[in-house]
């Protein structure tokens, strides 16, 4: 995937790689900037950048996790060693491995929100094997919050009302369970849009039934629907009307016959003596329920419950 970038373009290129569990590195240059986003299946586990002030070590220095004379000497290793800097930090012992995950995070957070400000430049995802080693530090970051706060900076109405369709398209909860149920922080208004999504509605009818004015909603439901835990299935099929048979012209209404008078209907029949009940059949067989899927109704009750931590009362 490659293309421009411009308003609207990031939130539903990164909802493409989270959704579809991409694996490779994202790149994206402005100008003489380069900054690039590692995914793994999906999740972001790594940004770099080669815009100074912008690296790891000034994150650090930022932030009071180093002081610069220990984020030189820490980068001069990594650098004559040709070795991240994560990876000297936790070795050296200057960082412990919580420490380390919350700088990566902040890093990433950092990186990709100076991303967001682009407003040109160019973008390249290049697709990598999904058997690729994993590195054994974590990143404490929610892909897919990161995800909401790129669609929340999209300004243009136009860009957010053509990516929801002409208002005829039924919304419903994602089917997949990990987009589904996945840790993510909703504001209240975007909480009770999603609890009107049923698979029934489409955005018209979610629309009369919001609290906030229309542009509002529309922004609620792009942002929904970017982070993957709605998605569109189509339209509703209208019925098509009844055709209208065409009047007979005036002359031969005129000739037609007068109607005549209806019969009068026939005296009802006497009353006979009442008919034997029917005797008792067998007892109708019970229905055999369906076959249930424990397993995947278990892992489907397992991530709803993990996800609970991060609902409110919407």
């Amino acid at each position: 995937m490659n293309g421009v970038l411009a308003e609207g373009v990031l939130p539903g290129l990164l909802r493409d790689i989270y959704v579809g569990r991409r694996s490779g590195v994202l790149h994206l240059r402005s100008g003489s900037e380069r900054r690039s986003v590692v995914f793994r299946h999906g999740h972001i586990v790594h940004a770099d950048t080669d815009v100074r002030g912008e690296h790891l070590g000034d994150t650090l220095v930022r932030r009071g996790y180093l002081g610069s004379d220990e984020a030189e000497r820490a980068g001069e290793t990594a650098a004559a060693g040709h070795r991240r800097l994560g990876d000297v930090l936790r070795e050296t012992g200057l960082l412990d491995r919580d420490q380390l995950e919350d700088a990566l995070a902040a890093h990433v957070r950092e990186v990709l929100t100076r991303v967001f400000a682009l407003s040109s430049g160019t973008y390249d995802f290049e697709e990598a094997a999904t058997d690729a080693p994993e590195s054994d530090t974590t990143l404490r970051l929610s892909t897919g919050d990161i995800i909401l706060e790129a669609a929340r900076r999209v300004k243009d109405p136009d860009i957010v009302r053509y990516a929801l369709g002409d208002g005829q398209g039924i919304f419903a909860p994602s089917t997949d369970p990990l987009l589904r149920f996945q840790r993510i922080t909703l504001g209240p208004t975007e909480g009770y849009i999603l609890s009107r999504v049923d698979g029934t509605l489409s955005m018209d009818e979610i629309m009369q039934l919001s609290p906030v004015g229309r542009e509002e909603t529309e922004r609620c439901l792009f942002s929904l629907l970017c982070v993957g835990v709605v998605e569109a299935i189509g339209s509703r099929k209208a019925t098509p009307p009844e055709p209208r048979r065409p009047a007979p012209p005036a002359d031969a209404r005129a000739a037609e016959p007068p109607p005549r008078a209806a019969p009068e209907p026939p005296a009802p029949p006497m009353p006979g003596p009442p008919a034997a009940p029917p005797m008792p059949g067998p007892p109708a067989a019970a229905p055999v329920p369906a076959a249930v899927d424990v397993e995947a109704r278990r892992r489907e009750i397992e991530d709803a419950f993990g996800g609970l931590v991060t609902r409110n009362h919407f």
